[in-house]
């Protein structure tokens, strides 16, 4: 009690006047209002605590849940149980095909009709390969339950990354090209800019294609541009979010906004800076698939996707691995568009 004396004297000489109350030992409890005392190696002793860098962990990317489906909306996914991608490479003019004499279809009296080869597929093969990242984790570094969890979603994560950049590698390899300013300047429409550039894939592939991919920058010069118009088009434009756009376009849009890092202080946009990619793709397994790129995948032992192993390295050494087989291809290389944004 003369401790508690000492301190509420001290208060007296701050300009409090507290009450005979107003400093009391720990083990009355906590009231709204009262200052405590409170002997902090007691504390200590009957507390948990423990150092702040137990609970350090890397920064995690805010788009980890959308890269799987960042990664089959660019390459959809093609189950095959054997092992091995095997695809035919259609050049599509089958589903277009009209005769150059449009009076062939006609049969005489007693005669056939006329008979039209089925060309083969050209067919291509490749083994799917085995793929994989691992990590060592040392018990002192990782202190809680969660540990386990934790490297499993670092190690995806590099892995959907890895699978997206592999795509638009193959899509950038087969595309055509072109180029569009979005600066405000006014008259600027960039929603129908892509509407024609799929109106110019449509002259190769037949169709417009169904899907489009926009990164980040080049949706930011897109509202950019909308925002400067002062015309009926521009306000329309301004106002349609990713669904209004689909359907203003007829195709299924995605804003590709994962990163990945190229340096300690340099994040690049997966899609690449400034891009908007129109493709054909579908997540079907058919002869008539339109897609031009696709995933090939098997499964782990276990039937499984993905696999992780986790194993003791050491004698507090833990080694986590997460595995699994797909390989990226190229079906067709029609109506794949390329177009650079260029901004204020």
């Amino acid at each position: 009690m003369l401790r508690i004396a000492a301190y509420n004297s001290i208060l007296v000489g701050l300009g409090i006047a507290p009450e005979m109350e107003a400093l009391t030992p720990f083990a009355e409890g906590f009231s709204h209002g009262r200052i405590t005392a409170i002997n902090s190696s007691a504390f200590a002793g009957a507390n948990f605590h423990a150092e702040l860098t137990a609970f350090a962990a890397r920064q995690s990317d805010p788009e980890q849940a959308s890269l799987a489906d960042y990664a089959d909306f660019l390459a959809p996914s093609l189950y095959s149980p054997s092992g091995l991608a095997e695809y035919g490479t259609f050049d599509n003019i089958d589903g277009f095909r009209s005769n150059t004499n449009t009076s062939d279809d006609l049969r005489g009296i007693g005669g056939d009709f006329l008979t039209l080869e089925n060309p083969p597929a050209g067919i291509a093969e490749q083994r799917i390969p085995n793929r994989g990242l691992a990590i060592e984790i040392d018990e002192d570094q990782e202190r809680d339950g969660q540990w386990q969890r934790r490297a499993v979603t670092h190690l995806q994560g590099i892995l959907l990354r890895n699978r997206i950049r592999r795509a638009v590698a193959i899509l950038a390899g087969i595309a055509s090209t072109a180029s569009k300013t979005w600066n405000g300047t006014s008259g600027e429409n960039p929603d129908s800019d892509i509407r024609l550039q799929m109106d110019t894939a449509a002259a190769t592939l037949g169709f417009r294609p169904n899907r489009v991919a926009y990164d980040p920058l080049a949706m930011s010069y897109r509202k950019t541009s909308f925002e400067a118009q002062t015309t009926a088009g521009g306000f329309a434009g301004a106002q349609r979010d990713i669904a209004a756009l689909s359907n203003y376009l007829g195709a299924e849009v995605r804003e590709i906004k994962a990163r990945y890092a190229t340096s300690a202080s340099a994040r690049t946009p997966l899609l690449g800076s400034g891009k908007v990619v129109i493709f054909p793709g579908a997540a079907v397994e058919s002869r008539e698939d339109i897609s031009a790129v696709k995933t090939f995948y098997k499964n782990c032992e276990g039937g499984t996707r993905q696999r992780v192993l986790v194993r003791q390295v050491g004698d507090k050494r833990w080694r986590v691995v997460v595995e699994g087989y797909d390989q990226c291809a190229a079906v067709s290389t029609l109506g794949v568009r390329i177009i650079t944004i260029t901004g204020p």
